[in-house]
């Protein structure tokens, strides 16, 4: 899925102490789609979890990641470090 339209996460429906100002020029669940500015969703699918491609969806120019807490330990088994979290929820 790819979706192109700038927005602030804000917009996007999230809250962040941290970054709810920072534009995203798209979004996609695919890192082979992924472009410079968009945000990558590294959510579970049937064969393997998104982020076990995050370094490919960064390397194109992803600059927001989401993802779950599988994916989490994911990206910090990829990062050998706990990256933390950023504060970040969906209004609903």
């Amino acid at each position: 899925m790819v979706i192109e339209n700038k927005k602030k996460l804000s917009e996007l429906g999230f809250i962040s102490s941290q970054s709810a100002d920072l534009e995203v020029l798209g979004l996609s669940s695919d890192s082979r789609t992924v472009k410079k500015g968009y945000l990558f969703a590294a959510l579970p699918g049937l064969n393997f979890h998104g982020a076990e491609y995050l370094q490919e969806a960064i390397l194109k120019g992803a600059s927001v990641i989401l993802t779950d807490a599988v994916g989490g330990s994911v990206i910090s088994k990829i990062f050998k470090r706990n990256l933390g979290r950023v504060n970040c929820h969906s209004r609903s």
